[in-house]
């Protein structure tokens, strides 16, 4: 079609012409004009474009096989790869509504490195159907959005070891149903632990490790969780004692305090917990005093690389 002919096509029929457009080429039309700018961005187009692109292929989701893919997916198809490589957010977010929404389960580990590293999209929050989010070595960089905070039918979230920078959100004090929440190995804006977290009293795990956690350990942390079994707070710049309070976490099966500026007397009561395994216990020894003899293997005690444990 010769460029006049484009011109004198009356705006109503841009996006039905438009439609047709891949979706993933849809943002190279966006810079022929203004005019078209304008057609492709609309919302209506963009859920028609989504729908008639993405939800075709899906439609098989009727079978079991294709039912497990749709309730939980641990590899990405082209689109899904785009949602999370930074494609358009009106687009981002049509996709989350017409393909995502039922989701229940998002499981991805080791992204391509390759490529760019992605923001996690802000469209995320309309997935408010997730009960897990892992994204484990994938490359997000940037903060957590807002949105995660609409996610309040999640029990884990787990996203070790990206990129992710910025404040730990307190939009996390939303997701009370979490019993397992791991961040650890992100480079996040240094500070202390969140006061905030003592709000997610379901949880099982709290893994903060190599987050720039500053600050002495709070007094609450032994007692906001009657559930905890594991514990991460490795890797941080944490100064100070040990609480008393720790001893009162009697499901707790795994501690990680090693590489911290933690010191004095360690709560002997620590020790008399059933739970706690002392391969799963690590602290830096030389700091501390009081520490009973003969409780642990000197292997097992706290200098194996924390990665070990993560991975």
């Amino acid at each position: 079609m010769a460029p006049a002919q484009i011109a004198d096509i009356p705006d109503d029929l841009l996006p039905s012409i438009f439609v047709h457009i891949d979706p993933a080429k849809a943002p190279q039309y966006r810079l022929l004009s203004l005019r078209f700018n304008t057609a492709l961005r609309a919302r209506s187009f963009v859920q028609a474009n989504v729908r008639l692109h993405c939800i075709p292929k899906h439609e098989l989701w009727a079978n079991r096989a294709a039912m497990t893919r749709l309730a939980t997916f641990e590899r990405l198809d082209s689109y899904e790869r785009a949602w999370f490589n930074g494609w358009a957010k009106d687009y981002q977010e049509a996709y989350a509504i017409e393909v995502l929404s039922k989701v229940s389960a998002i499981r991805l580990t080791f992204g391509d490195h390759r490529r760019r590293r992605r923001l996690v999209p802000e469209a995320i929050g309309v997935l408010t159907q997730l009960e897990n989010l892992t994204i484990r070595f994938f490359g997000f960089k940037g903060s957590i959005p807002e949105s995660v905070g609409q996610l309040t039918n999640l029990k884990t979230l787990n996203l070790i070891s990206n990129k992710l920078s910025g404040d730990i959100p307190q939009v996390l004090a939303q997701l009370i149903l979490l019993t397992r929440l791991d961040i650890s190995n992100n480079p996040f804006t240094s500070g202390p632990i969140p006061s905030f977290l003592a709000s997610l009293t379901q949880l099982e795990e709290l893994s903060i490790d190599y987050t720039s956690r500053t600050g002495p350990l709070p007094l609450w942390i032994g007692t906001a969780f009657p559930r905890m079994q594991v514990l991460g707070l490795a890797g941080n710049k944490l100064a100070g004692s040990v609480p008393e309070s720790l001893a009162e976490m009697r499901a707790l099966r795994a501690l990680y305090l090693q590489n911290n500026d933690l010191s004095g007397l360690f709560p002997v009561g620590v020790f008399d917990l059933e739970e706690l395994d002392p391969e799963l216990f690590k602290i830096d020894v030389d700091r501390f005093q009081g520490l009973p003899e003969g409780w642990w293997d000197d292997d097992s005690m706290g200098f194996s690389d924390l990665e070990d444990d993560l991975v």
